[in-house]
């Protein structure tokens, strides 16, 4: 398998190893290149995750969602609701049916207090504690054989404003 995607990091859990494989890939992409397929796997009854490091960022990616996904398959989720909405927001998130398509469009609001279950999560690259807490919430009941990981290049506002551009380097070369 490691010859068939040779840029594939595989992470396994020793004695889980039969049972769980996370496929960590990190692209040189946009969240919006991908929208076509997000829209497939989510009509595939799959799961996504969006991580993006700025509100405003999250803003303009849960508005570029392609319109085909109905309003009950996705949502907005940052550190800007107010407190009612974003426990009500988790609520909703923490309570996903497992068999129907969803795609949540989301904040570091994420990384913590949630406990959440996605099939692929698409990152912004982040410090690699950040993402660690990201993959966490992709097959966290491990019903499912493999997942995926994918880590796109942080926005230039979040290199400046939110993560050390070296701190997001050196994580990406760990990941590497």
């Amino acid at each position: 398998l490691d010859s068939e995607l040779p840029d594939v990091k595989w992470i396994f859990a020793r004695e889980l190893s039969w049972k769980i494989k996370k496929k960590i890939e990190v692209l040189d992409s946009d969240f919006e290149s991908m929208y076509d397929e997000i829209e497939h796997v989510i009509k595939m009854n799959q799961k996504v995750l969006i991580v993006a490091n700025t509100v405003n960022r999250t803003r303009e990616l849960y508005l570029a969602l392609p319109k085909s996904i109905p309003p009950s398959q996705k949502m907005l989720y940052h550190s800007q609701f107010i407190l009612g909405d974003r426990l009500c927001k988790g609520k909703k998130l923490e309570n996903l049916k497992d068999n129907a398509g969803f795609v949540a469009v989301c904040t570091q609001v994420v990384e913590v207090s949630l406990d959440l279950d996605f099939d692929w999560l698409i990152t912004e690259a982040a410090p690699l504690d950040a993402l660690v807490q990201r993959m966490g919430r992709i097959n966290r009941k491990r019903r499912k054989n493999n997942s995926c990981v994918t880590i796109i290049p942080a926005s230039e506002v979040s290199q400046k404003y939110i993560y050390e551009k070296t701190l997001i380097e050196k994580s990406l070369e760990r990941l590497s």
